[in-house]
């Protein structure tokens, strides 16, 4: 099947503060390591601002030194009944006032601290820069776009595969590939995912195959030729779906050993009728899960199934693999 290659994160990286351009770090095409610098801004502006919110905290530390000591003697002079309980009142929230504009100052500048840090405009990933939108000199304002990066140490193949092959793709399985402008390279891809989304006017749903590209020979674009194996080469586990439990915390299944029913951890995945896909360990083919009344249960409670397949605390049958 014919797919289409993508890196596996393609990010749009913005600025995350107004500023002007300072220096730029990176050329098109090339590879930058994480919280490798990408561009520089100008940081005078907030450097100024640092100063000055620097000058504010120590004058607010120095009203607050002083109001602190009237809030001392307008205590002794309370004691004393020398002053009232008003003007004592007064001098309490003043010297709290101060200490609140303190921590405001202090919050101030550990915020222009952060903008600072953020005029080195890093890489969030390792990745190869594909497009640049900036220049030196040029105002930027927050949120606005100034590299495109993308990784390519995985690369994603999107194969769109006709809808009637939808049921016998499954996650996991090998998905060797190959490329026309690269015929020396097999890329030894795995079926991440199957999107559960057809598309309505070529009645075809995305397949996501992943494969390691470490030397990042595989670019984004390339037209690429995936060999999916379809039915049942790879073994998955399938339970009724009645013997799920869903609850806030996860989904368990009852697995009946002896006449004992112990919840076991798992991962849902696609249905098939009646079945459901699961993984998890402690669960194998062949088990005894509960299918009814199992919300009701509680770990290490009995079972006891009747003549209908039916258990006291819930019905039993038998977990199986294709």
């Amino acid at each position: 099947m014919a797919g289409t290659t993508r890196p596996i994160r393609d990010s749009l990286i913005a600025t995350e503060v107004d500023g002007r351009v300072l220096a730029r770090r990176v050329e098109k095409g090339d590879f930058v390591e994480k919280d490798g610098i990408l561009f520089v801004l100008d940081q005078v502006r907030l450097e100024r601002a640092l100063d000055l919110a620097r000058a504010e905290l120590e004058e607010v530390k120095a009203r607050l030194e002083r109001a602190t000591r009237q809030e001392e003697r307008a205590l002794e002079l309370h004691k004393k009944q020398v002053l009232s309980s008003s003007l004592m009142d007064e001098a309490v929230s003043e010297r709290r006032a101060q200490e609140s504009r303190r921590e405001q100052a202090r919050v101030q500048i550990e915020a222009i601290k952060d903008d600072l840090a953020r005029c080195l405009i890093r890489a969030p990933f390792a990745g190869v820069v594909t497009e640049l939108y900036t220049e030196v000199g040029q105002w930027l304002r927050q949120g606005e776009p100034i590299v495109r990066l993308a990784d390519f140490e995985t690369i994603e193949i999107v194969v769109n595969l006709p809808e009637r092959y939808y049921a016998q793709v499954v996650k996991d399985a090998d998905a060797p590939a190959t490329l026309a402008s690269l015929p020396d390279l097999t890329l030894q891809g795995k079926v991440f995912a199957v999107v559960p989304q057809v598309e309505s006017a070529a009645r075809t749903f995305p397949v996501l195959v992943r494969a390691s590209n470490p030397d990042r020979s595989v670019g984004g674009g390339m037209l690429a030729q995936v060999t999916l194996t379809l039915g049942r080469s790879v073994q998955i586990l399938q339970v009724p779906r009645d013997a799920l439990v869903v609850s806030q915390t996860g989904t368990v299944v009852y697995k009946v050993e002896g006449d004992i029913a112990t919840p076991v951890p798992v991962e849902s995945g696609r249905a098939a009728g009646t079945l459901v896909e699961v993984r998890g360990e402690g669960l194998q083919e062949g088990d005894q899960v509960v299918v009814r009344g199992n919300e009701r249960l509680m770990p290490g409670q009995k079972v006891v199934e009747n003549d209908g397949g039916d258990a006291a605390s819930g019905g039993a049958l038998a977990a199986g693999s294709r």
